[in-house]
């Protein structure tokens, strides 16, 4: 069995009953008319279906044994052999189900990730970065649990088929009142699903407010507590838009207690039905009331199945939704990358930015801040220094320069090679850096052991080596402070020993000790050993260290011979 295939196929089967997304059906994955070798499910599905239908005619035939003073030890036998058949098949098909569904949710994860991986920084900027943090984790998890129950909800419609041929077999009648009552009650889930469907979607963005207030309360903690109107105010609407999630929530509380009693309801009135009208519309089976009421109370158990499979089906398909809402936005923006023009590696030597521009939300109607005109010519070696005051574009610059922004205009000649507007892989790769910004990944990535035993050394010349474990394969950095974490973070760009450095405010956070060490020894010893370094700075103290100084001002800049 292909648990790959097969969990692809169940996932494509829930995106498809949602609605069509611009022209093509949700997720990309297999449909269901392909070849998919689910034969062996569907032979599960009947074989639990067809002992648990079985397992109710042996009791009524039993039961009618009793009634004439018969009893049959071959029905006790094959009741206990077909009930342990039914609970065997049961238990098989929702626990290979349920791993086929992990198996497809885990490929569909590992697919969107490397998508977004393969997105450049300004689109990950503009999905926003917890967006993209929810649709590659969130998701998943309320997918993961509606699973279980929502294929037990799948089975138990064949049972409840099987079942119900019972009842017609048993009585016409019976079978044509039951019919009638549950097209009555679908018709009034599909109404209260689809009051659900709004429901939970409505929730989620409350929940996304609320989440907002929550960040607000660990990130903004300091400005609350130095400003008591600030956090009075605050406070209130934080209070205000938990009010509103418990409404919403409550809501859709409701809406499921109204599935879950209707689910439960139509049973019981099923049985009402069979004891209470079935008689006066036909004479003919009052003397299989017995039998038929027990056929149908014996529906309980796959109704309620069913019950609760529905609110987790439209928690699934909801959940899917979103993530094929998300894989249409990555859509968009893969396309809009250009074809990337590949630099051939070679030795570091010169670098040159001539008229190069880039502007924030370039195709939106309003003005964004940009940078315009940015000309500089680096070579192997230099140690430039750009300047100017905050929102003057300075790491806005460093990141169009890197290739972590797509330049608009002007061109970027590296070694004599024309970079595109969307730089290559190989051309990110000449760079090392520490943006203000930066991350500290929990293990030190591409570094083997060679590349551990640099990063010691300069763990070492930072003084920061006895604060890391003995081996350097994990990194712990959030045991460190913030001077603490920049210094491991230099150590672990300098271990990479890529030809061009960047540092955004390196110094900023450091002791004047360490700030002295980094302008007059570090930043000259690897300038000897052939390492450009590009680095925003404001310590005009130490411009003096520098080959070049450029200064911005308003997203341009100017060069400043030092």
């Amino acid at each position: 069995m292909n648990e790959k295939v097969a969990g692809d196929a169940m996932l494509h089967f829930l995106s498809r009953s949602g609605a069509k997304s611009e022209g093509r059906w949700p997720l990309t994955l297999p449909k269901l008319s392909e070849e998919i070798p689910l034969g062996l499910w569907f032979s599960i599905v009947l074989l639990s279906a067809a002992s648990g239908t079985t397992v109710m005619f042996l009791l009524n035939t039993e039961a009618q044994q009793i009634e004439d003073h018969n009893y049959s030890k071959l029905l006790a036998v094959l009741f206990f052999i077909m009930l342990v058949i039914y609970r065997t098949a049961q238990n098989l098909l929702i626990s290979r189900a349920a791993k086929a569904v992990e198996t497809g949710l885990n490929l569909m994860r590992n697919k969107i990730t490397s998508r977004v991986m393969g997105l450049s920084l300004r689109d990950i900027e503009d999905l926003n970065a917890k967006r993209v943090i929810d649709e590659l984790s969130a998701h998943y998890g309320a997918i993961s649990q509606a699973a279980v129950p929502l294929i037990s909800g799948v089975e138990s419609i064949v049972l409840l088929l099987f079942m119900s041929i019972y009842l017609v077999v048993l009585s016409p009648a019976a079978g044509l009142l039951s019919a009638i009552i549950v097209v009555i009650t679908v018709f009034g889930y599909l109404n209260i699903n689809r009051e659900m469907t709004k429901s939970l979607d409505s929730t989620s963005k409350i929940e996304e407010r609320h989440r907002r207030y929550a960040e607000g309360v660990i990130y903004g903690a300091k400005e609350l507590r130095l400003n008591n109107k600030k956090s009075v105010e605050f406070e209130s609407d934080i209070s205000d838009a938990s009010h509103m999630l418990g409404e919403s929530r409550s809501l859709s509380a409701k809406l499921f207690a109204r599935l879950i009693s209707t689910g439960s309801s139509m049973a019981y009135l099923m049985a009402g039905g069979v004891v209470f009208i079935l008689p006066i519309v036909s004479s003919s089976t009052q003397d299989d009331i017995g039998r038929i009421v027990m056929a149908v109370l014996f529906l309980l158990s796959p109704i309620g199945a069913l019950v609760n499979g529905v609110p987790n089906y439209s928690i699934a398909k909801f959940r899917l939704a979103e993530i094929n809402k998300f894989e249409t936005d990555l859509d968009r923006c893969l396309e809009k990358q250009a074809t990337e023009v590949a630099f051939t590696e070679k030795e570091f030597d010169t670098l040159s930015l001539d008229g190069v521009g880039y502007a924030h939300n370039a195709d939106a109607s309003e003005k964004s801040f940009a940078i315009s005109g940015l000309s500089m010519d680096i070579k192997r070696g230099d140690i430039v220094f750009i300047t100017g005051g905050n929102g003057s574009g300075k790491t806005t610059a460093l990141r169009t320069l890197t290739g972590l922004y797509p330049h608009s205009e002007g061109k970027i000649v590296l070694n004599g090679q024309i970079v595109s507007k969307m730089p290559s892989q190989e051309y990110r790769n000449v760079f090392a850096s520490v943006f203000a910004d930066f991350y500290i990944f929990p293990k030190p990535y591409t570094l083997g052991e060679e590349g551990r035993e640099k990063l010691r050394e300069w763990l070492k010349f930072f003084e920061i080596e006895e604060k890391l474990s003995d081996k350097l394969t994990e990194l712990h950095p959030e045991r460190l402070s913030t001077g603490q974490r920049k210094r491991l973070a230099l150590a672990l760009a300098l271990a990479e020993e890529r030809p061009v450095l960047i540092l955004d405010e390196w110094a900023a956070d450091q002791d004047p000790e360490t700030r002295e060490r980094f302008y007059h020894e570090l930043l000259p010893y690897l300038k000897t050993r052939g390492t450009t370094i590009i680095a925003v700075t404001h310590d005009d103290k130490y411009f003096n260290c520098a080959d070049r100084r450029y200064h911005m001002t308003e997203g341009q800049i100017e060069a400043n011979t030092v």
